[in-house]
């Protein structure tokens, strides 16, 4: 699994993905864990858009392997 390097490009993964919140898996680099949050924020509001919601995550090396469920 390749990590998004991007914001937009997970912003889009989110939006565009074709299938249940548990079937998606979003696997974001380090690097997009910035100091004050804004990048997991926009991704935090795309996902709620669809009625997700970040269920947990798999830290591997260098990146981070997030997984979504419907929100209540």
């Amino acid at each position: 699994m390749e990590p998004i390097e991007n914001v937009d490009q997970a912003l889009a993964m989110i939006e565009y993905f074709d299938g249940a919140a548990t079937d998606f898996d979003l696997p974001l680099a380090d690097t997009l864990q910035d100091k004050i949050g804004m990048n997991m924020t926009s991704i935090e509001e795309r996902a709620a858009e669809r009625r997700w919601e970040i269920a947990g995550f798999e830290q591997m090396p260098g990146y981070r392997i997030y997984h979504f469920v419907d929100a209540e």
